[in-house]
């Protein structure tokens, strides 16, 4: 086996397979004395995102390098050991894509002129790299109504993959049961989400055992319940690295779409192809990672061990990252055609609204509503205000829900000030009732070329 780094091949020994949350796939090899780089070509191929090729008898693999690390302590036989990840470059690309943009991109799902569902207003926000589980449909479409709003802003310069970190922690504070996110190798939708809302766990057999500390317990206190424990099994097969390439592109708990090796039902069944839900001894876990290990000469050797990271599926609650944002903006319409008229559209002062390609579009105006004293409404009592086109307004953009605006700002007029300490000002006002009382202890002033009287009674009571 050996990998090919720069046109320069490299004997590499005992690769080791992790599949995580919150990560690619990674893969572990090991080097043997006076057979890997120098220490400036190491240096290299970390900070320039060097692409390899994993070559053995049967197959390749292409990997990304991301990092070196000295193994004198724990094997002499191999010192060195080079991390590489399973990156697919449609996924790499979109990680990458946004850090040109310089103003804030706001993501809004609209019942009113463009509904869709929860499952499809998070694939539009996860650039449509993702595929969903029928389960984690189900929940975003609690989390995320058809008859609703949500918004999310992605912050200037702010990359794909930094934004995408930021939503499914934000999903992780509302919904406990999504736990991060895992990618695969795939020239479509390489994303998924790791979760624990999978109805039938995947139940590991008496071959699996524990290694070293005891399963976790919730009640056993805060630093023995946080502990990860693992539970290893082995599986034989005469040819291990034929599941290589199946084990970094399945990403679905589906054993029996695997078509690569030897292993007989039972042990396929035993795979654990993506982190999630799984039973061990009757008890209910969530298993975070999951290695796989070859031997030193997998060409030639068999067996592969797996081991499984497991932690209690009773973790405290995510807090979002996400932060509420205040944005300037400008007046337009009234949104008409909704089944309510509640809704204002608002144009950026600094900033667009995606389209459904993920891109800014500045002609897409963002909807909101309005935080009002009370209800202008036919039996209600409240404050209204017609509202000019471009008359500017402060919102407030909260993640997940729909925008609120909380007024405008208040610049200094030293003629009001002089005047009142109280100043309702605009060009036509209009008091709506059956009666209107005015009150003062001095002095009462009607001034104007035109007095309107509305209702049945205009009273004016004075000293």
């Amino acid at each position: 086996m050996n990998i090919t780094l720069n046109d320069n091949s490299y004997p590499v020994y005992k690769p080791q397979l992790i599949l995580e949350t919150d990560s690619c796939p990674k893969l572990e090899l090991l080097f043997g004395h006076g057979e890997y780089p120098s220490v400036a070509q190491q240096i290299e191929f970390t900070s320039s995102n060097i692409e390899a090729c994993l070559l053995w008898e049967a197959g390749e693999l292409d990997l990304q390098v991301v990092g070196f690390k000295d193994n004198h302590l724990t094997d002499n036989d191999y010192p060195l050991v080079i991390t590489c990840l399973v990156l697919p470059k449609i996924l790499q690309t979109w990680f990458n894509g946004g850090k040109e943009r310089n103003k804030p991109l706001i993501y809004q799902k609209n019942e009113v002129t463009a509904p869709e569902t929860g499952a499809g207003f998070v694939t539009r926000l996860l650039g449509d790299k993702v595929i969903l589980r029928e389960e984690e449909k189900s929940l975003f479409e609690q989390l995320f109504p058809p008859n609703g709003f949500a918004t999310f802003v992605q912050a200037p310069k702010q990359d794909n993959f930094s934004f995408m970190c930021q939503l499914i922690d934000f999903i992780r504070s509302r919904e406990p049961s999504i736990k991060g996110w895992a990618a695969f190798q795939s020239d479509d939708k390489p994303l998924r989400l790791v979760s624990l809302s999978s109805s039938s766990p995947l139940v590991l057999d008496k071959q699996w055992m524990p290694r070293g500390q005891f399963p976790t317990n919730r009640y056993a206190g805060k630093t023995w319940a946080q502990r990860d424990f693992e539970v290893v099994r082995r599986f034989p097969t005469s040819n291990p690295l034929a599941l290589l390439p199946e084990l970094v592109s399945k990403g679905q708990q589906k054993p029996d779409e695997i078509k690569g090796g030897d292993l007989n039902e039972t042990d396929k069944n035993q795979l654990v192809l993506i982190p999630g839900a799984v039973k061990f001894q009757g008890k209910e876990y969530f298993c975070r990672a999951v290695t796989y290990q070859f031997a030193e000469k997998p060409e030639q050797e068999q067996d592969i061990l797996a081991t499984l990271t497991l932690t209690d599926v009773h973790t405290p609650p995510h807090v979002s990252p996400v932060a509420w944002q205040l944005v300037n903006c400008r007046f337009q319409a009234w949104e008409k055609n909704a089944d309510e008229p509640k809704y204002i559209k608002l144009k950026l002062e600094n900033g667009a609204v995606a389209n459904s390609e993920g891109e800014a579009d500045t002609t897409k105006l963002l909807y909101a509503q309005i935080l009002s004293p009370t209800t202008p409404k036919k039996d209600y009592h409240g404050f209204y205000v017609k509202y000019q086109k471009d008359d500017s307004m402060r919102c407030l953009l909260i993640p997940g829900s729909l925008p609120t605006v909380l007024g405008s700002v208040q610049f200094y007029n030293k003629a009001f000030e002089d005047q009142a300490n109280l100043v309702i000002h605009a060009e036509h006002i209009a008091m709506s009732g059956n009666q209107v009382t005015i009150e003062a202890e001095d002095q009462v002033s009607i001034k104007g070329k035109k007095v309107v009287k509305m209702g049945n009674k205009v009273e004016v009571d004075s000293d």
